[in-house]
């Protein structure tokens, strides 16, 4: 499976929609999708926008009320696979999800890209 830059790159991304690697092991690909986030003791509230997402995680707003390590389930609808990550960080601009099964957040990532920037949404 080609990386996530590579196919931000074949539907014509610019280099503001593919962030910087920073200290991630892939790009983050900028989506403003809707997912719903679910979480233990109520920690996710349902409704959020995923910001970014790359083939590790995603940064979604609002913030979730759940603390580092926390695990949570996002489910971006629309026939897609929902799939559990651990919050790994708050920041204003949102809170910070790593997937924990890599193929499957691969796959969910890519699927995102697709649906923001190939025109399948």
């Amino acid at each position: 499976m080609r990386g996530i830059e590579h196919i931000a790159r074949l539907l014509g991304l610019g280099r503001k929609q593919i962030a910087s690697q920073d200290r991630r092991a892939s790009q983050r690909v900028t989506i403003n999708l809707p997912v719903r986030v679910t979480g233990e003791n109520d920690c996710a509230n349902g409704a959020c926008i995923a910001r970014n997402v790359s083939e590790g995680g995603m940064l979604v707003t609002p913030n979730l009320t759940g603390d580092r390590g926390r695990r949570v389930r996002v489910d971006p609808g629309q026939g897609a696979e929902a799939v559990t990550a651990r919050i790994v960080g708050q920041r204003p601009e949102g809170t910070g999800l790593a997937f924990l099964a890599g193929e499957e957040g691969r796959a969910l990532a890519h699927w995102m890209v697709e649906r923001a920037h190939g025109g399948g949404a």
